[in-house]
């Protein structure tokens, strides 16, 4: 797993990048730009959105290396997100429904004026951009027999129609 710092209005914001590429949140982080209680988490996040690790798992340093760190997934992101009535929290929610989810519905995709622009100019660019939403669609829907467990990575595994849903810490 890779941290990487940010901050957001004077609000440091610790983004994790697993192997999967897939991106996780501090979530003290979080739900302090968001002005939430942490106290709430568990009772706002359904148990895939969310996932405890290792402060030194990730990166982070000092004296309580050995303390378990909530840490949050994209979807439980925008959960919060949308729980939240701060100002910033509201902006965000007005642009899912103002921009996002319209083009989507509209278009069946989201793409910033950049990217539609490069598409236009170069049919290689568009054909790379499907090949990689394929992608992920696909892996996505992976089916539990064809992936790879690492049973070192975490404590178990959660399946549902026999796909798979890791939830919980990672052992290191």
């Amino acid at each position: 797993m890779k941290l990487q710092k940010y901050n957001y209005f004077n609000n440091d914001v610790r983004i994790i990048v697993d192997e999967s590429n897939e991106l996780w949140f501090v979530a003290k982080d979080i739900c302090t730009v968001l002005g939430l209680d942490t106290s709430m988490l568990y009772e706002a996040l359904d148990l895939d959105d969310y996932m405890k690790v290792l402060r030194e798992s990730i990166g982070m340093s000092g004296k309580n290396r050995n303390k378990l760190v909530p840490i949050i997934n994209e979807p439980g992101f925008y959960n919060l997100v949308f729980k939240s009535r701060k100002f910033e929290a509201k902006q965000f929610k007005l642009w899912i429904r103002q921009e996002v989810i319209p083009s989507i519905r509209k278009t069946d995709m989201y793409v910033t004026e950049d990217t539609a622009e490069e598409m236009l100019n170069d049919p290689d660019a568009m054909i790379r951009t499907l090949e990689k939403f394929k992608e992920e669609q696909e892996k996505r829907l992976q089916p539990l027999e064809t992936l790879e467990l690492d049973p070192e990575q975490c404590v178990e595994y959660l399946t549902v129609d026999d796909y798979l849903i890791k939830y919980v810490y990672p052992n290191s």
